[in-house]
């Protein structure tokens, strides 16, 4: 039996993704962009910063439209 997934986790949010509902790739993002951009900024510097998110978010969002990417997200902290 599979394990029940709140709908508002972030691993919810994925299994969302994988089926097509980019509302939660929209809720994701945003839940993260903060953390990640902080991060980004401390590697790259701030004026690189939000161009490294959203290459980042590109392409982790085109893994999990896939059915590849992460079960969970993972978010730096920072």
């Amino acid at each position: 039996m599979a394990d029940v997934v709140p709908e508002n986790s972030d691993a919810g949010l994925i299994e969302e993704i994988r089926r097509g509902q980019m509302e939660a790739a929209a809720e994701l993002f945003a839940r993260h962009h903060g953390s990640a951009t902080r991060f980004a900024a401390g590697l790259a510097g701030p004026s690189d910063a939000e161009d490294l998110v959203s290459e980042a978010f590109v392409r982790t969002l085109a893994q999990l439209r896939e059915g590849g990417g992460p079960d969970v997200a993972s978010a730096p902290t920072c």
